[in-house]
């Protein structure tokens, strides 16, 4: 069996995953609206807005898929923070360089490999260099299945879209590092 259909597989029979994510993204938006309305450069903080939303979205559906738990993602909420800030800064960056569809392309990279990161703050093997160095070693071994996270965290910039592909994204990034 492979590490996407064991991926769906968890993910459906821990459905339940997906509410804090529903929660936090409603949370996200609504910052996103009152900011829009009060801050005037709002377009440079959406970027980090948006990463954060997302990362603290990926880790509380790992840390309820791992621990079964809603708010077990608190205990890694630093690592989430920091973890979304350097992707809202990727983020960022791509859309200053405005090149059309090859920034939303680059931005699902930048999230595909933030996501790949997670399992390694939860299993506490913070070394990016390893980490890095296993992402390169694990789409030599398994491309379908970085393939096909990578095309997860690309639909996991569409609002509603995004509260099925963020958890399962999580999931199989799970799966492919303590797999693969």
């Amino acid at each position: 069996m492979s590490l996407i259909e064991d991926a769906f597989k968890e993910f459906v029979s821990n459905i339940t995953i997906i509410l804090p994510v529903i929660i936090i993204t409603i949370i996200g938006y609504l910052i996103e609206i009152f900011l829009l309305h009060f801050v005037p450069s709002f377009s440079l903080i959406s970027n980090f807005i948006i990463g954060l939303t997302i990362m603290y979205s990926a880790s509380a559906s790992l840390g309820d898929y791992l621990f079964r738990k809603l708010d077990a993602f608190l205990d890694y909420l630093g690592y989430s923070t920091v973890s979304g800030l350097i992707l809202g800064l990727f983020l960022l960056v791509f859309s200053i360089l405005r090149i059309g569809i090859l920034e939303l392309l680059l931005d699902a990279l930048a999230l595909t490999f933030a996501v790949l990161l997670l399992p390694s703050i939860y299993k506490g093997k913070m070394d990016v260099g390893n980490t890095i160095d296993w992402i390169s070693r694990s789409i030599g071994q398994d491309f379908i299945s970085f393939l096909v996270l990578y095309i997860l965290c690309l639909f996991s910039f569409y609002p509603v879209i995004d509260i099925l592909t963020i958890p399962v994204s999580a999931i199989l990034a799970y799966l492919m590092r303590f797999r693969i």
